[in-house]
């Protein structure tokens, strides 16, 4: 059994404060405390469950949903798929009846 270094020493009428002395929890300088940032992950941690409850709603949704998979038909090894002709696209017409733009006159921008 461990013994207490205090029990040693009678120094009840001496004005140093004794090594040991609990102070009241709003008087300690070195007790955490609650800030933005343990706020912020209270706000996480609660975000993560609900998060966590929407998706194991979600999962027994898919869950009660029947999935049927799909259908393709493949051709035979072998056998060739008929081939449509390729068409070239028509060039659209232009605007203005096909008459072409006209030339710029010489001289470019004039200058105030």
């Amino acid at each position: 059994m461990a013994r207490n270094r205090d029990d040693d020493y009678d120094d009840e009428d001496d004005d140093r404060p004794r090594r040991g002395k609990k102070k009241a929890p709003d008087e300690d300088p070195n007790r955490p405390r609650n800030d933005a940032y343990t706020g912020m992950l209270v706000i996480t941690f609660l975000v993560l469950v609900a998060a966590s409850v929407f998706m194991y709603l979600d999962h027994e949704e898919l869950i009660a949903a029947p999935v049927s998979a799909p259908k393709f038909e493949v051709p035979a090894l072998g056998a060739v798929a008929p081939i449509a002709p390729i068409v070239p696209p028509t060039p659209p017409a232009p605007p203005d009846g096909g008459n072409p733009m006209p030339m710029p006159q010489p001289g470019g921008n004039p200058t105030p």
